[in-house]
């Protein structure tokens, strides 16, 4: 039996017609509504597989708290390390790289791949600490741009002096203290930076050997990347993956799955399931 199946299509196929001429056609009735229950139980969902990839998957009415709706949601909080190579935690000539980071925000989203709650976020560092060192990148795609250049930062002072060595822990400063509308780079935010992650810098001199990001809501995300930094200067990592589970129930922690691939793609059936992003940590 098939989705949308009707009663019609449902007694033309050759077995029920034998069923209906053997026992009569309370019994194919009966047969019918048992079709109809096991589909709900084995995907309480209605496939669309001839729709847009972007389609929502579920119906109005499981958006609205229908009982027949599994969830899923964030098990582990994502969790990035920056390190230095050894003898490069000391630069003090200009330097320019970004990292890419995605993260989830929101508490319920139904749409296909969770897209509605999925962010994408760039991180911008530059120790020079100018406006004209920042060139060349590429602000489309992402929700939230932030930077480690002062004179980037939204109020900040111009007559600051440079950040070479404690350019991470601007960038803490940033994350924390950035509006959810505030201009970077040309680029107007949508969401505040602290409402996605949290940013740990070892120290704020020139001596630093790693920093930290971490997502403030648990869940699958696609891997952290990096560009522009010279090669042996540096590095970035997955130190703790995110990743989901069922929400409620016995299976909560006991199975552990990724609705998202390390690219950030759609994992099914999972990213079919609507998300529940879960508690945000503190």
């Amino acid at each position: 039996m098939k989705y949308f199946q009707s009663w019609q299509d449902f007694m033309r196929m050759p077995e029920n017609k034998a069923l209906k001429e053997s026992k009569g056609i309370h019994a194919c009735k009966q047969k019918f509504i048992q079709e109809q229950n096991r589909m709900q139980w084995y995907d309480p969902m209605i496939l669309q597989e001839q729709g847009p990839s972007d389609l929502s998957l579920v119906s109005p009415a499981a958006a609205g708290g229908g009982g027949s709706v599994g969830f899923i949601t964030g098990q582990t909080a994502e969790v990035n390390t920056f390190t230095w190579a050894s003898g490069s935690s000391g630069i003090t000539g200009s330097l320019t790289f970004v990292i890419h980071h995605n993260a989830i925000q929101g508490a319920q989203d139904y749409s296909y791949g969770h897209g509605d709650m999925r962010k994408k976020m760039l991180m911008v560092f530059c120790t020079s600490s100018t406006a004209a060192s920042i060139t060349g990148i590429s602000t489309s795609g992402y929700d939230v741009v932030v930077t480690s250049s002062i004179k980037q930062r939204a109020g900040a002072d111009t007559n600051e002096s440079s950040i070479t060595g404690s350019w991470a822990n601007e960038m803490s400063r940033s994350i924390d203290g950035q509006s959810a509308t505030a201009v970077v780079l040309g680029f107007t935010n949508t969401i505040a930076p602290k409402t996605l992650v949290t940013f740990a810098t070892a120290s704020v001199a020139a001596g630093s050997t790693t920093f930290t990001i971490t997502n403030r809501k648990k869940g699958a995300v696609g891997n952290v990347s990096m560009s522009g930094m010279p090669s042996g200067t540096g590095s970035i990592s997955v130190s703790t993956q995110g990743n989901d589970t069922w929400q409620g129930g016995t299976d909560q922690g006991s199975i552990i799955f990724n609705s998202v691939d390390v690219n950030n793609n759609p994992v099914l059936p999972y990213a079919s399931f609507p998300y529940d992003s879960g508690d945000i940590l503190t």
